[in-house]
């Protein structure tokens, strides 16, 4: 069933173009094989704001079923989200999974113009079909995108696929953005709120620090940024004597692990920051903490 519902939401998204001004059109299903585009581990996760001819991505393209293959699918890309900036990186690609690695001076060489802070690059394929007709990726404006309307369903039957991927570069990092009032806006572990005021203080070019307001005695949790790549990291450290709520020791403790969620983007005057919290004898990894300038 669920094979047969992609197949349905996939048709769907090539009719959807039409205007209920257009008086009656003919219906014709066309039968569209799905295909993914991933980020491969491998892949940089971010163009470097310091040296975007550096970048080098990965990407696999890949079917949802196996045996069901389109004619051929075409790697295309989406400068900064604008449909009419949409080149074609690789054509008549037939096998998958297909690995597809672009580096930022191709990115360069293709759009003819440099990366600048705040550039995104979307990844996805047009799926050309053994009738003739062509599934475009990213379409003209107030059209549906192929693959629109299964990627929940797709995400059910192989969970973590996607019919396209961006590749974002953050703006230069600027050590005065994170110097002042920022503003939560997610705390997964729960003891702030969106809307709560932090105040962060910078300590050198690369380094700023904040305290997290329920610890007891609070010493600054400093951050270290990797102004290469805009990463933020903490190394594991006491925050504190203890938890207001829980005066027990050990003291509680913080830092960062590895995730694509570790980001500083003075585009955006945000940082987000994926967390590992202690209290007590437990520890609690992988909580999101994300803030925004004042």
């Amino acid at each position: 069933m669920k094979k047969n519902l992609l197949y349905i939401l996939l048709a769907v998204t090539i009719l959807a173009g039409c205007d209920k001004n257009d008086g009656p059109v003919p219906v014709t299903l066309a039968r569209v094989p799905g295909v993914t585009v991933t980020i491969d581990p491998a892949s940089d996760k971010f163009i470097s704001p310091v040296n975007p001819a550096s970048f080098k991505g990965k990407v696999n393209v890949d079917l949802f079923f196996p045996n069901e293959k389109p004619q051929s699918v075409d790697v295309v890309i989406m400068r900064n989200k604008n449909t009419s900036e949409v080149k074609v990186f690789k054509t008549g690609v037939s096998t998958y999974p297909t690995p597809i690695e672009v580096t930022g001076q191709q990115l360069i060489d293709l759009f003819g113009q440099p990366i600048t802070g705040g550039a995104s690059f979307s990844f996805g394929v047009n799926i050309n079909l053994a009738d003739g007709q062509t599934i475009i990726a990213f379409p003209a404006a107030g059209a549906v995108p192929y693959g629109s309307g299964a990627l929940n369903v797709a995400a059910n039957v192989k969970p973590g696929t996607t019919t396209q991927v961006d590749f974002l570069m953050p703006c230069p990092y600027d050590p005065d953005m994170y110097n002042g009032d920022f503003v939560v806006v997610t705390d997964a572990w729960a003891d702030t709120k969106a809307g709560d005021i932090i105040k962060f203080t910078k300590i050198d070019a690369t380094h700023f620090s904040f305290i997290y307001p329920t610890a007891v005695n609070p010493i600054p949790i400093i951050v270290a940024v990797d102004p290469a790549t805009n990463t933020p990291s903490i190394a594991l450290q006491t925050i504190g004597t203890a938890w207001t709520y829980d005066p027990a020791p050990p003291p509680p403790t913080a830092k960062t692990t590895p995730s694509a969620v570790n980001l500083v983007d003075p585009c955006q005057k945000t940082v987000s920051l994926n967390m590992t919290w202690t209290e007590g004898t437990g520890s609690y990894p992988n909580l999101r903490f994300s803030l925004k300038k004042k």
